[in-house]
């Protein structure tokens, strides 16, 4: 190969991938070097002054330039002085001396290594190694450099026009970083005013589903396309879909980094079309009502679960089959089937009402409609039957219609038993007027023959019209005493308080008091088995009761002197008969005696106000007791009642006006 003055040696070798310039005007120096160079480097490039020289470098901007300092045209301190070093290259000056103010020259002009002639090749070769990975590596650096810058740029283009939201958070939920697309998703105007108004957490309406995400984000170090519900500046919810992972930021940080897609209008759309479908589903499928589809040859395509439990088919066991010879009775088939042919002509039906006939050969009264199934181009392809059976509706009409009449006959026997009842209260007004009349007479005439005697009578006469007087109040305060109670019962709810007592220490005052009130015309025996007999009742009440029932016994038994009053107790029960010998019971009355005003037919002479034993029963029911008579006309009566041990308190209702 020449060697002429620009002389450049390439060799497609397996050399270091540096490109050398070497000036020199020496030709055997030229030789030596091109000789040595020629199997390291894969391209060299020779120039033999200073002026070539420098006019070769900025044309290959070589890696290496080798010079010598003393050269033709122009020396080579003077070519590198041209040279900046912001170029990179590497600069040997060779020189056939050393002398000190040459080598600081050179080393003010910034070369990087200096080889005295005649040069050391091994420490040459050293020098272009050291360099050449030095190169290698600012290639590297530069390459990856010019990558990154490439995919900072690439990245902040895709960062900032991105169409989906990109945030980094912190642990604690900061927001660090946002895209625009993410701030602008939530109505804020910049990440400044985003991360200083709001924290991570604040922007998800269920605070718990920011607590789920964090704790697998920790977990797991990701979380994919989950789904959330977020609230933006201006309190509108969106829907987001979104994506991140636990990462480590430069300082060594855990930060969350994650994208955010607005899935609103996809969600409610999502929404729509499923609520619509499930409207649809719950329609056809669940819904209360039978639907049943027919197509224009009145076969069965649709058949849901109400129908099946209608009418007794399983879907599988109808479809395809004929709507008419299937469920409709003969007579009914011409009517119903204009109803049809009607709708197929577009003219619906609302409220038909017809009957249809189920598989286990039922029939039922059916309400119908109907409504037009289009196809795809609008044509009517088939209709839907919508029914509702009636047949408990109109059962249930029959019999409020039977009810009504029933209620009607009831309420005129009630008005017929309250104008009874009036007629009762009218007979009690006047027994009362009669019964006060007698003692008010017998009073005013009592009172009228002392004050015209009152100096002819002596102390004993004077007594007897004075007893008679007292006798005549106590009976007008006894009949006011049963019509106050009467009362009482009719108006009041009562509580009986029992007590436990011995039966002869609650008995012996009111047989006492009952002797009292009859004059002492009879006389009461008692008996019991033990002496030490307890009755359970309160003892006011009872009072009322046994009273009354020794009072009657006195007052109807006139042509006998003697009643028998008989305790004594079961595990469960104090019974206690009181038996008079007088005028008995007529058999008609038996059931009538405890009604409120109710007069046997045989006492009608004898005073009374048909109150006594509708108190006596009512106070034996307030005491959860029993009380029976048995009793024949002449031959006297025994009525036996029964008080529960250890009962416990009973309200006394009102009573039953019906």
């Amino acid at each position: 190969m020449n060697y002429c003055n620009t002389n450049i040696f390439e060799k497609p070798l397996n050399l270091l991938d540096v490109s050398i310039l070497y000036v020199e005007d020496d030709k055997n120096a030229q030789l030596a070097m091109s000789a040595f160079l020629k199997k390291k480097v894969s391209r060299l490039i020779i120039a033999e002054n200073g002026k070539e020289g420098l006019d070769l470098f900025f044309k290959y901007m070589p890696d290496i330039l080798i010079v010598d300092i003393m050269l033709p045209v122009m020396n080579g301190l003077e070519m590198i002085k041209k040279i900046d070093k912001k170029y990179g290259t590497k600069i040997y000056i060779t020189s056939a001396y050393s002398d000190r103010e040459s080598l600081l020259e050179a080393i003010d002009a910034g070369i990087d290594h200096f080889l005295v002639k005649p040069i050391n090749f091994k420490k040459l070769k050293e020098y272009i190694i050291k360099d050449y990975k030095e190169k290698s590596r600012k290639d590297r650096l530069k390459k990856q450099t010019a990558k990154i810058k490439k995919s900072e740029r690439y990245f902040k283009e895709l960062f900032n026009n991105a169409l989906v939201g990109i945030y980094q958070t912190s642990v604690d939920g900061k927001i660090l970083w946002t895209n625009p697309a993410l701030y602008k998703m939530l109505g804020y105007s910049s990440l400044s005013e985003l991360s200083g108004a709001i924290n991570a957490k604040d922007v998800y309406v269920n605070k718990e589903k920011r607590e789920h995400i964090v704790s697998v984000l920790n977990k797991n170090g990701h979380i994919d396309a989950i789904e959330s519900k977020w609230i933006t500046k201006n309190k509108r919810h969106i829907y987001v879909r979104e994506t991140a992972h636990k990462t480590v930021d430069d300082e060594g940080n855990v930060v969350y980094v994650g994208t955010i897609e607005n899935i609103t209008r996809e969600k409610k759309a999502e929404l729509k079309l499923l609520q619509i479908a499930i409207e649809l589903k719950n329609l056809m499928s669940n819904a209360n009502i039978p639907i049943i589809g027919i197509d224009k040859y009145q076969k069965i395509t649709d058949w849901n679960t109400a129908a099946q439990d209608l009418f007794v088919y399983k879907k599988a066991d109808v479809n395809g089959k004929n709507f008419f010879k299937l469920l409709v009775p003969k007579a009914e088939m011409v009517k119903l089937n204009k109803v049809i042919q009607d709708a197929f002509d577009g003219t619906t039906v609302n409220n038909y009402k017809c009957n249809l006939k189920t598989g286990d050969n039922k029939q039922l009264k059916i309400l119908l409609n109907t409504t037009i199934k289009h196809d795809y181009y609008g044509n009517i392809k088939g209709i839907m039957i919508i029914m509702q059976d009636i047949s408990e509706i109109e059962e249930y009409k029959a019999t409020l219609e039977k009810k009504v009449i029933e209620r009607t006959n009831k309420l005129k026997l009630a008005l017929d038993r309250e104008k009874e009842l009036g007629k009762l209260k009218s007979r009690f007004i006047a027994m009362a007027s009669h019964e006060f009349r007698t003692p008010l007479a017998a009073i005013n005439f009592a009172a009228g023959f002392l004050k015209k005697y009152d100096a002819k009578l002596d102390t004993e006469q004077k007594n007897k019209k004075f007893q008679k007087i007292e006798t005549q109040v106590k009976h007008m305060t006894k009949l006011l005493e049963s019509i106050l109670h009467i009362e009482k019962n009719e108006t009041v709810q009562e509580y009986a308080k029992p007590q436990m007592i011995r039966f002869i220490d609650f008995i012996d005052p009111i047989i006492k008091e009952a002797c009292r009130q009859t004059n002492f015309s009879h006389k009461v025996e008692l008996s019991v088995d033990k002496s030490d007999n307890m009755i359970y009742i309160d003892t006011e009440k009872g009072r009322n009761i046994f009273l009354n029932l020794l009072v009657n016994a006195i007052k109807y038994s006139p042509e006998e002197n003697t009643v028998y009053v008989k305790c004594y107790c079961t595990d469960n029960e104090t019974v206690i008969e009181i038996t008079d010998l007088g005028m008995g019971i007529h058999p008609s009355d038996i059931e009538l005696i405890y009604d409120t005003f109710h007069r046997g037919k045989n006492v009608e002479t004898i005073q009374g106000t048909g109150l006594g034993l509708s108190i006596v029963k009512s106070g034996v029911n307030l005491h959860n007791g029993d009380i029976s008579v048995k009793s024949e006309p002449g031959q006297g009566s025994t009525f036996t009642l029964r008080f529960p041990l250890n009962n416990l308190p009973v309200l006394l209702s009102k009573p039953n006006k019906e």
